[in-house]
């Protein structure tokens, strides 16, 4: 299970890519002289000759025609259903056979990291995140046959769905964990919509005083975001790092005693001197006297 959570997002990516088309660029070249198609440009050649594009894993291979809808759309459907279809789907039935037991010791064992970390109201909340990540990933791959910025305006769109339905239902336990996924939209919200003044703009804009601003205000926000995380990671961590470092000085006085020769034993103090003469004093004179050999 841990296993499928990480590589959920790179099996989404594969999937969905085999079902990604790109039509070619402009180029007016493609039209060959003397044949139907030499008044067309390079967009229309290629709409005439392949309608649905080409196959962005393969750019010889047009889309769903021979082997790409014979093989690789049957294999993509199938792809789809076990590796990004199903990891939701049973995320959410196996939560849910043991939803009367969320506290029992053996559960939080077995399943507790997909949701201890949130209200026990919204524990099937892991499933509503990996539908998220496959709308990211579509909007990703399929987003790529698009124009700059139709793909950033949806997956803006996106970005402000997420941050506006995780603050309001507020599935997860800490609340520092909420702010910190609600800014992180807000960041890559704003990060898209100010590096759409690039795309939109002239290419005069990259030297002027407002692009230079405007590179400067994107740089500080990401930074400023990793700054926090950052530190919230150090203060968790923090107590775990004093006790390591307590143990280890600890272990290091352990070994510089133990490095120390065995004979190497501290004199007595004078005081100790000066006491010693005067017990062996006493110890005579009661030896000494008539009645101590008795």
């Amino acid at each position: 299970m841990m296993a499928l959570f990480v590589l959920f997002p790179s099996w989404a990516n594969a999937g969905f890519s085999i079902f990604s088309c790109y039509l070619v660029d402009n180029t007016p070249s493609l039209g060959q002289r003397g044949s139907a198609t030499e008044s067309l440009n390079g967009f229309e050649f290629a709409l005439a000759t392949a309608p649905s594009g080409y196959w962005t894993r393969d750019m010889q291979q047009e889309c769903y025609v021979g082997a790409h809808a014979s093989f690789y759309v049957p294999l993509g459907v199938v792809f789809l259903l076990v590796f990004c279809v199903s990891p939701p789907v049973v995320n959410f039935v196996l939560l849910w056979r043991v939803r009367h037991k969320l506290d029992n010791h053996h559960t939080i064992q077995v399943y507790g990291f997909m949701y201890n970390r949130y209200r026990r109201r919204w524990f099937w909340w892991d499933s509503v995140l990996m539908c998220q990540t496959l709308a990211l990933v579509a909007v990703e791959v399929f987003g790529g046959v698009l124009e700059v910025v139709y793909q950033a305006l949806t997956l803006q769109i996106l970005l402000m769905c997420f941050g506006g339905v995780n603050m309001t239902i507020k599935p997860s336990k800490d609340a520092l964990l909420r702010h910190l996924e609600f800014w992180s939209c807000v960041v890559l919200s704003t990060t898209i919509a100010l590096n759409l003044h690039f795309v939109t703009g002239t290419d005069a804009l990259v030297d002027e005083a407002g692009g230079v601003a405007i590179g400067v205000l994107v740089l500080v926000i990401n930074l400023a975001l990793i700054a926090v995380f950052a530190a919230t990671l150090a203060r968790a961590s923090w107590p775990r790092v004093r006790a390591v470092g307590a143990r280890a000085l600890e272990y290091g006085g352990y070994l510089r005693r133990m490095r120390q020769p065995a004979d190497a034993v501290e004199p007595p103090p004078e005081a100790a001197k000066e006491e010693l003469p005067q017990q062996d004093d006493a110890a005579a004179a009661f030896e000494s006297k008539p009645g101590s050999q008795a």
